[in-house]
Order: C-alpha cells, then sequence, then structure tokens
C-alpha cells in the first residue's frame, strides 16, 4: 500500500474532534489569510509545554480527512493520475534545469540583497524558458531586440 495512504489509514478519522474545533479551527485561518495573527505565534501557541492544543489537533485532523480524500479521487480517476504525473514530471525537469544552472553553492542564492536575488532569478528564468524552448521555436523571432540582448 503506498506510504501515504498508510499514515491515512492507520485509525478512523477523528470526526468528533473536528467537529468540536472547527470553529476555531476557521478563526485562526481567517485570522491567518487577514494577517491579523502570525503563523509563528499560532504554533507557539499551540505547542506550549510539549502539549498539542486541541484546535491545533483539530486542524491536523482536517487536514488527514482533506488529504484522504484527495487521495481517494487520485486512486480512483486515471485522469487525475495522469494529471498528477505530467505536472511531477514538468517540475522535476524545471527543478533539474535549476540546479544544473546555479551550480555554485549548491543552488541556493548567496547575496541578502533583494535587488541580486531578483536579478539572478530572472536571468535564471530566461535561461530556462530558453533551454526548454529553443531560439528554434517560432515566438522568439522578432521578440528579443538588441537591448534586451545588451542588457540596455
Amino acid at each position: 500500500m503506498d506510504a501515504h495512504l498508510q499514515a491515512i489509514l492507520t485509525r478512523p478519522l477523528q470526526w468528533k474532534l473536528i467537529k468540536t474545533r472547527y470553529d476555531a479551527v476557521i478563526k485562526l485561518a481567517t485570522a491567518l489569510r487577514l494577517g491579523t495573527a502570525d503563523s509563528k505565534s499560532i504554533l507557539r501557541r499551540f505547542t506550549r509545554q510539549n502539549v498539542q492544543h486541541p484546535a491545533y489537533r483539530a486542524r491536523a485532523e482536517l487536514g488527514n480527512a482533506v488529504k484522504a480524500a484527495f487521495l481517494w479521487d487520485d486512486l480512483r480517476q486515471q485522469s487525475v493520475r495522469r494529471e498528477m504525473h505530467g505536472s511531477l514530471q514538468v517540475i522535476e525537469s524545471w527543478n533539474s534545469a535549476s540546479g544544473f544552472i546555479l551550480y555554485g553553492k549548491g543552488g541556493e542564492l548567496t547575496s541578502h540583497r533583494v535587488n541580486d536575488q531578483r536579478s539572478r532569478l530572472l536571468v535564471l528564468h530566461l535561461l530556462q524558458v530558453s533551454l526548454m524552448d529553443g531560439p528554434e521555436n517560432a515566438a522568439w523571432p522578432g521578440r528579443v531586440t538588441a537591448a534586451a540582448v545588451s542588457g540596455s
């Protein structure tokens, strides 16, 4: 059996826990979304003194329910499995190209300056697109100007 399913199917979902703490989970999710609370402080509050807060356990259990439903769809529908497999292949190709291009320092951005990081990522993206599409693609002619090539 799949390792992801094995982790979920070891015991029944605790629907009663989810039902009793659902309002608290929604309240916290809304606070995160609106920016009135940050995830670090919420996690610190939930895992204080090695005891997990009931709302934290309910959120984790709700996550298990969502994961189980997703995996059920994945197992049941061949089209979903194919789409996920294709997407994973694209992501793996993208990551492989990034690792190849950014070979220094384990592929990490070494500068702490935001503008340097942004520039490096933009160049990385341009190189990836160039490698994947290639200049022979019909979309390229006329799009790359002499100013873009010279960097001005």
